[in-house]
Formats: structure tokens, C-alpha cells, sequence
């Protein structure tokens, strides 16, 4: 979306009434916060302040010269009275959009009414607010037309009354609040709430004092009200309270199951485990829920399994303790399985059985049974968990994101290809294995396990929305900001004094040409044209005269063209025109006539006259054409060698002018970041990062760096490449390219995985700002299965510092699942302790300016030592770069440098060539 301007101090702001309007007493509804409904009143009104800087001046628009200049004006309040009247007899429709102006402006005597900006500017807000109300799909569909009925009523106070929106509380806001709620087609009450509904909307209608009206609407529409909330709450608290019952029964029963796998972990008479399956369990299930694991039933229902073990199965009391009498433990047993129902085993047979047991023992002929755990425990649940995560890694990141959704967040779900429901997610498990949504009434439901919400999220199924809970008014506030933001992206991408594309939407206009040249092998012309007499205009008779100038001058322009060409305003006193023609007849020719019409033609003003001079350059291009990254860039580099030229001849940009060598140099670049992508031209180096203390047993890795081959096969330096892709925002493809490789040399060498500490891999800033860089890194390493610790990536420190939390975020996500970070050229930018603390990066780099002249420098001795010592005091390994000589290497190693980065270790080499079973690879420092 395009950016709006800023409105200008000036501009007018919205006033409100000193009259404090207070909710009806007991009121059943809470308004929504006014902070909510003013911030987006306000902003809506802001944003209109600024599409009216933006946009000419409506035909139908006229300044209000009253003295307050926020005052409706008589004719459109009796306008709105006869509107009123005639919809009372059937006789208006508000059909199609704009119909509440259309009726407005037309309501007297058939005289077209002038609105004013205020008066045009409620209509509009008005009407955004209704169409927004009705279009809603849960508005029941024999109720839209009637609710957009009390549009007229609104408008008439909202013009004489700007706390309807801005106040803290009104009761006509709350009044359409109350009536879009009983309107929706899902509620049970919605028959009965029909007939309120209409006897409330013509009560407003037929009432002379509108907002009296919508009180007493208000007062009666309360009760109705409170009882679709009590209806709802209740649904939803029975939702609540059955899930919670729920849990709580799954963790009684895994607690049960947790403790009889203790007791009987060895063969047992199966008497026991009838006792257990047929009641016992039961009675402890009934102690867990009632009293809790701290109860005394609960200990008693434990101590007596606990002691008929040990009477049976001696070997089982390991500590000697006290044994009750049998007769105590049949006394127990008989006490405990009264308090629970028989299911088909007598418990006085199973008691019978136990006591003739504890008499004789457990004989050869005694039947015994391991005990089976019913799968009730988190165990099933985690090893479920881990066979997921272990045929779809990329799931990891979903589950923590499904873990971290709140109860009464809303959410769109699709599923089984059924249409898209809103649903709100109503309780989930203390252990977030189980969500539970409903709809809005409580009257559906949709029980989802964590791996089920996981995959929805992941495949866009279960997406997360922000703005159903409001209110019906607020929600229609919402859409007519974002409908004036919309307004605003058109608005803004033509310039406002000329009516012509601005530079930004003229560059996107010139991307989309080149592109369909290549598409359709079609051929365009773009011609530039900086105009020399403007300063001088301005500064001899003043900006309107200059204004006036420019738009002279650009309806001329405009005139020379056809439909088919753009012309923007690329400049201030600078002009393109994007052609569909041939450059070397036709365009040139339109350059030529352009060219001559203005400057033969004097621009007077008053006693003024001004001869127009004029800088014109052009070029063609087509779908053969190389040089399409910057062609806006090359006319405007040529207009200059006009300048310097006379500029009486139109410059054609032809190949090979050596006047645009530089440019051409650029263009170069540009075009070799894509074919060498694309043709696989970059290739990597890699350079040894040696630890310097071998009682650490660290092992070393190796950076990562970026080389380019030249077309007769040479390696050439980087930087130049680096500059340009990050100029022309290409950045991020390279990173992309790095890191497939770097993760496919890993993939072919898992051999030597354990001889080497990793790959540091450099990350540019546009990577750690693209929102989708994140799902990439995750993607690659599904594909990719190697071993996350042996991937660091390295960024530098003004990248990190210059967007910190997002930094940080970025780094524990990757962290999370294994990987490395270091942070470069430490020592550069804004160090601080402070903010060192906040990034959980493992390896500090300090920059090599340094470290190269340590052994000379004792402020650069000091500096290094200082980042040494603080890195160690966070926990945080420190590198040096720049190590280039053995003195320097002894001199960083002596103050405690854990890894050293340099010449000293040789030059870099191919990546391709790196043999880490080689002696060379594994020498310390």
C-alpha cells in the first residue's frame, strides 16, 4: 500500500461536545472501549483530512463558510427529515452504493444540494458504517435493509453531535450495537427478537428527537439483550466446565495408571487386577476428583494395594515396613468398594477370593497376570508427538506457535472443504494437547488435538483474525479506515498538484513495461524531460504562479500522448513519458514535438514572460533489451550530458555511449547478480576459524565467503557484487543460494561432519527482514538433514543493533532448533553491554581494524582485551579477525581470544577443495 502523506499541522481536527452522555443504568452491555471507538473515529477523520490534500476539489463539494465550520447546514438536516418521512412510507431504497448522498442531495424539491466537506464527509462515514453492518454474513438477510434504515437517523446525529463516535459512551452507538447483536441468524431467540427489532427501528423513525429515541430503544432492547449474552455465556461456561471436567477426569486416570504401573510392575494373583479393574480403580478415581492426591482416601486406597502386595509377595516390601493384619485389610476393602457401584463382578466374591488368598498364600495354582496400563499417560501423547515431529520436522515451529494461542482469540477455519466459519477458541488443556472452539453462540463446537490445530495453522486453514469481538459500530469505524487507506494507496500514487503518477507508481508502471516487452516482445519508448526555467518561475513570482506553471505545463504534456502512455511526475520540475512505440522514428518524433511545443510557447505572468528551456533524453527498449533494471536511471544520467552539452539536441541513449560508462558499470553488475544466480557463476571459499586453546577441545570452522567468476573464468574481489546486490535488493537471493550450498556440501560429506566445528555462514540485513526468510531456513533444513549445530550464522552488529527485539526473536527461533550465532564487526557499531545481554548470539567477532594493528596500537590492546573479557563474562566465545602474523596471533591468544580468523592460517580456499581428513585441516593454531 502506498504511504500517505502526513497531514499538516494545519489541518483541521475534529471538535466535540462538552456533553457527557451516560450509559442507561444496569445496562446488559459494556461499551466498547472509547478509546477503540475514538482512536478509530479519529483516525478515519485524520485520514479523510489527508485524502482531501490529496485528491482536486469535488464538483459537488463547497467550502463551509460558517464560523464554526463543523455545523450542519438547515437544508440537509430538513432533507434528512423528509427522507425520513418518505421511508416511513416505503418510498426510498437505499440500493447500490453512494444511495444515502444520491437520495440526500437530491431530497429538496428536486434542486441538487452542494454538501459541504463536513456534511460529505459524516454521509461517507455513514454509509462505510452500514455497509459493513449489513454485509455481514451473520446479520440475518430479512434484517439488512431495515437496519440500513437507521442510517439517516445516525447521520442526522452524528451532524449535530461529534460525541457519537468520540465520546465515551452513546446511546445511539450503543443502540445500533444492541440491534445488529439480536440480528444475527444464529441466535436460538432470533424469531422473537425480530418483531422488537422493527417496532424499534420505526420508533426512531417516527420520533422527532433522534437521539431521545435510540435512548428509549436502548432502555427497551436491554433485557433482550441480557438474555442473548446469558444465553451465550452460559453455552460457553457448560462448554468450559465439560472440557475442564474432562481434563481433569484424564488426569485422574493418568495419575491412577502412573501409580498402578509402580505397584504391579511384576506378575500378580489376578484377583488383584480384578480388584482393580472392578471397582478399586473406580474408588481411586473417586478420591482423585473429590479430595485430591493430598486426601487421606486417596493414601488409603493406595496403602491398602500397597499392603496386599506385601502379604502376598514378601520380596515386594524392600523395607521392612509394618504389615496390617488381613483382617484390617478385608475390613478396608469391604469399606472402599461400598462407596462404588459393581459392574458385573460381586465385590463381596472378589473380597471372598482376596481373604482366602491372604490365608494360604500364593500357590503353584494360583493364577497370576502382568497388569496392562490403559495408554492415559502424557508418555502416549509425547511419543506421539515425536513420531510426528519425526516425519514432518517442519511441524516443530507450528506446534510452539499452537502452543502460545490464547483463549477468546478468534479464528476463520476451514475445513473438509466446507465453507470458512469464524470460531473462538474457548478453552484448550493445561498441557495444550487439547482446543476446544465454538462459535459465536456456543452452539457448535470443534475439538482439536495440538497436532491438529499445528497443521491447520501451517497450512492456512486456522488463521488468527483481530476484529470480530467488536462491536458492530466499531467493526464498521475499522472497515472505513481501511477503506480510506485504500483510497488513499490510489490517491497517493498520483502526484497532487498535477494529477500525474508520482515517481514511485511511475518506476512500477516501468517494471510491469519491461516485463511485458519480454512477455510479447513488444517495444516502448521513455522519454525524460527536466525543465530549466522552473527555479526562476518560483522565485520571481511565487509558488501559485509555479503551481500553475507545472500543471500548465503538465496538461500539455498529457495532450501530446495517447491512452496508452503513462506520464508521471518523476521529479519537481522533471517529467517521463512511457510510451508503447518504437524509440528511433516514432518516439524520437514525440520527443522532437514535445520538445518544441514547449519551449516555443512563453509562460506570462503578469508582466513576466519566460522562454522555456528544456533537458531531453529518451531511449528504446524491448524484449532483447539487457539494460531494464535502472532505464529511468540511464535517461536521467544522459539528461545531465545534455545539460553539460547546451542542451539544445535530444540525447538518445545508445549501447556503448562511453559517456554512460559508469552507468553501464552498474547496469553490468546488476544483469551478472542475476546470471551468475542463475547460471551458477558465484562460488565459495571457505576460511579456517582456529581455536587457540587446546585444552578447550574445541574444533574449528570455517567462513563462509562469497566470490564471483568473471566471464573469462576469473575469480574477481566481492564487495563490488555484494554492494550492488544489496542496492537493487538482491541480497536475499544470494543468501538463499549461499546457504543451498553450503547445506549440500554438508549432505555429501556427512563423513566428515565430526571433524569440524561448522559453517559460518554471513546473513545480509535484508534476509533478517524478510518475513519469509524464516519459513525458508526451516524448509532447507527439512530437505537438508544435517547437524543444526554446525550451522552459525553471522551478522553483523549495526545490522542487529538496528532492529533489535526482531533480531533477537529471529536468533532464538533458530537457536531453538540447534543452530549458531555469531555477531560481526563487534567494535564498529553502537557496542553496549546492554544490548549484548539481549542478543543470545554464542560468538563474538571482533572487527578486524582492531585486531591488525594490536602489536602496535595499545588503545586497539585495550579494546580487544575489554570485548575479551565481557564476552567471557556472557558466556560468549570471542574471535578475532584480521590475524594475519604470528605476533598477532600470539598477542590475541595471550589475552584470552578463544578462536582466531586470518592469513596466519593461510589464504581462503575453494569450498569444493575442502578436505577435512587432510593433516592441513586439522593443525591448531
Amino acid at each position: 500500500m502506498a504511504e500517505a502523506p502526513a497531514a499538516p499541522a494545519s489541518a483541521p481536527q475534529p471538535t466535540a461536545a462538552e456533553a457527557d452522555h451516560q450509559p442507561p443504568p444496569e445496562s446488559a452491555s459494556e461499551a466498547y472501549p472509547a478509546s477503540g471507538t475514538g482512536q478509530a473515529f479519529g483516525a478515519a477523520s485524520q485520514l479523510m483530512n489527508i485524502q482531501r490534500q490529496l485528491t482536486h476539489p469535488r464538483q459537488q463539494l463547497v467550502e463551509n463558510s460558517s464560523s464554526t465550520g463543523m455545523q450542519p447546514s438547515s437544508t440537509a438536516l430538513t432533507a434528512l427529515n423528509d427522507i425520513k418521512a418518505r421511508m416511513l412510507q416505503g418510498q426510498v431504497s437505499f440500493t447500490g452504493p453512494g444511495a444515502l448522498k444520491q437520495q440526500l442531495m437530491q431530497a429538496s424539491g428536486g434542486a441538487r444540494m452542494e454538501l459541504s466537506e463536513f456534511e460529505h464527509d459524516s454521509v461517507e462515514m455513514i454509509e462505510t458504517l452500514f455497509d459493513s453492518i449489513v454485509q455481514n454474513e451473520r446479520v440475518a438477510s430479512d434484517l439488512k435493509e431495515e437496519l440500513r434504515k437507521l442510517q439517516v437517523p445516525l447521520l442526522k446525529i452524528m451532524l449535530k453531535d461529534p460525541e457519537l463516535f468520540s465520546g465515551d459512551f452513546h446511546p445511539a452507538r450503543q443502540a445500533v450495537n444492541y440491534l445488529a447483536l439480536l440480528s444475527d441468524q444464529g441466535s436460538i431467540n432470533l424469531e422473537a427478537n425480530k418483531g422488537p427489532i422493527l417496532e424499534s427501528i420505526r420508533h426512531i423513525l417516527e420520533s422527532e428527537d433522534d437521539t431521545q429515541a435510540f435512548s428509549q430503544s436502548l432502555e427497551n432492547l436491554d433485557e433482550l439483550v441480557s438474555r442473548e449474552k446469558r444465553f451465550i455465556e452460559r453455552n460457553l461456561s457448560r462448554i468450559r466446565e465439560t472440557c475442564a471436567g474432562q481434563q481433569r477426569l484424564i488426569q485422574a486416570n493418568r495419575q491412577i495408571e502412573r501409580q498402578l504401573s509402580e505397584l504391579f510392575d511384576r506378575p500378580v494373583p489376578t484377583v488383584l487386577i480384578d480388584l482393580v479393574n472392578h471397582g478399586w480403580k473406580d474408588l481411586m478415581r473417586l478420591s482423585y476428583l473429590r479430595e485430591g492426591i493430598s486426601s487421606a482416601s486417596w493414601t488409603m486406597s493406595l496403602t491398602v494395594l500397597t499392603q496386599l502386595l506385601w502379604h502376598l509377595l514378601p520380596q515386594s516390601n524392600k523395607a521392612r515396613q509394618p504389615l496390617q493384619t488381613p483382617d484390617q485389610l478385608l475390613k478396608l476393602l469391604g469399606k472402599g468398594l461400598s462407596k462404588v457401584p459393581e459392574d458385573g463382578y460381586a465385590h463381596a466374591d472378589m473380597i471372598e477370593q482376596i481373604a482366602q488368598l491372604l490365608s494360604s498364600g500364593i500357590q503353584d495354582t494360583t493364577p497370576m497376570a502382568l497388569y496392562s496400563s490403559a495408554e492415559l499417560n502424557s508418555d502416549v501423547l509425547d511419543a506421539r508427538l515425536a513420531a510426528q515431529i519425526d516425519t514432518d520436522i517442519g511441524l516443530v515451529r507450528w506446534l510452539k506457535r499452537a502452543r502460545n494461542l490464547k483463549v477468546s482469540q478468534w479464528f476463520e477455519l476451514t475445513r473438509d472443504q466446507q465453507p470458512t466459519q469464524l470460531y473462538q477458541l474457548v478453552w484448550m488443556a493445561d498441557d495444550a494437547s487439547q482446543f476446544m472452539f465454538a462459535n459465536h453462540h456456543g452452539t457448535k463446537t470443534v475439538g482439536l488435538s495440538l497436532e491438529q490445530v499445528a497443521q491447520l495453522l501451517r497450512d492456512g486453514h486456522l488463521e488468527l483474525i483481530h476484529d470480530t469481538a467488536m462491536p458492530a459500530v466499531e467493526q464498521g469505524l475499522d472497515a472505513l479506515v481501511q477503506k480510506i487507506y485504500d483510497k488513499l494507496a490510489f490517491d497517493s500514487s498520483h502526484d497532487q498538484l498535477t494529477g500525474l503518477l508520482t515517481r514511485k507508481e511511475f518506476s512500477r508502471c516501468l517494471a510491469q513495461c519491461v516485463a511485458q516487452a519480454q512477455q510479447e516482445q513488444t517495444t516502448y519508448t521513455l522519454i525524460f524531460l527536466d525543465i530549466q526555467q522552473f527555479k526562476v518561475i518560483n522565485n520571481t513570482c511565487g509558488y501559485e504562479t509555479g503551481d500553475r506553471f507545472l500543471n500548465e505545463l503538465a496538461r500539455r504534456i498529457s495532450s501530446f500522448v495517447d491512452t496508452e502512455a503513462l506520464v508521471g511526475r518523476v521529479g519537481p520540475d522533471q517529467f517521463a513519458i512511457l510510451a508503447p512505440m518504437e524509440a528511433e522514428k516514432a518516439g524520437y518524433r514525440l520527443a522532437t514535438e514535445l520538445k518544441t511545443a514547449i519551449e516555443t510557447t512563453r509562460f506570462v505572468h503578469e508582466h513576466h514572460s519566460f522562454v522555456i528551456n528544456t533537458v531531453v533524453a529518451m531511449l528504446g527498449f524491448d524484449h532483447e533489451n539487457q539494460r531494464v533494471m535502472d532505464l529511468l536511471r540511464s535517461v536521467e544520467a544522459a539528461a545531465e550530458i545534455s545539460k553539460r552539452s547546451g542542451y539544445k539536441d535530444i540525447q538518445l541513449v545508445l549501447p556503448g555511449d562511453e559517456r554512460l560508462e559508469e552507468l553501464d558499470e552498474v547496469m553490468t553488475w546488476v544483469t551478472r547478480i542475476n546470471r551468475a544466480l542463475d547460471e551458477n557463476n558465484l562460488k565459495l571459499r571457505c576460511q579456517k576459524i582456529a581455536p587457540l586453546h587446546q585444552q578447550d577441545a574445541a574444533l574449528p570452522h570455517y567462513e563462509v565467503l562469497l566470490t564471483v567468476i568473471d566471464d573469462q573464468g576469473e575469480h574477481m574481489p566481492p564487495a563490488d557484487f555484494i554492494k550492488v546486490a544489496e542496492d537493487y535488493n538482491r541480497m536475499g537471493s544470494v543468501d538463499r543460494w549461499v546457504i543451498e550450498t553450503v547445506l549440500r556440501w554438508m549432505m555429501e560429506h556427512q563423513d566428515q561432519m565430526h571433524l569440524f566445528g561448522g559453517f559460518s555462514i554471513n546473513l545480509s540485513g535484508h534476509s533478517m527482514n524478510d518475513d519469509s526468510f524464516l519459513d525458508y531456513l526451516f524448509d532447507a533444513l527439512v530437505r537438508y538433514q544435517v547437524p543444526r549445530d554446525k550451522l552459525i550464522f553471522e551478522i553483523t552488529e549495526t545490522t542487529a543493533v538496528a532492529n533489535l527485539e526482531d533480531a533477537a526473536d529471529f536468533i532464538n527461533e533458530m537457536r531453538s532448533i540447534g543452530c549458531r550465532f555469531s555477531l560481526d564487526d563487534f567494535g564498529v557499531g553502537q557496542s553496549s553491554y546492554s544490548y549484548l545481554k539481549r542478543l543470545p548470539v554464542d560468538f563474538i567477532k571482533i572487527d578486524g581494524a582492531f585486531v591488525r594493528d594490536i602489536t602496535r596500537s595499545d588503545v586497539d590492546f585495550a579494546l580487544v582485551r575489554s570485548i575479551t573479557e565481557m564476552g567471557h563474562y556472557l558466556n560468549k566465545k570471542v574471535i578475532a579477525e584480521y590475524v594475519a602474523a604470528e605476533d598477532i596471533l600470539e598477542t590475541v591468544r595471550s589475552i584470552g581470544v578463544d578462536y582466531a580468523q586470518g592469513h596466519v592460517h593461510g589464504l581462503p580456499g575453494l569450498l569444493d577443495n575442502l578436505d577435512l581428513k587432510s593433516p592441513l585441516a586439522q593443525q591448531p593454531a
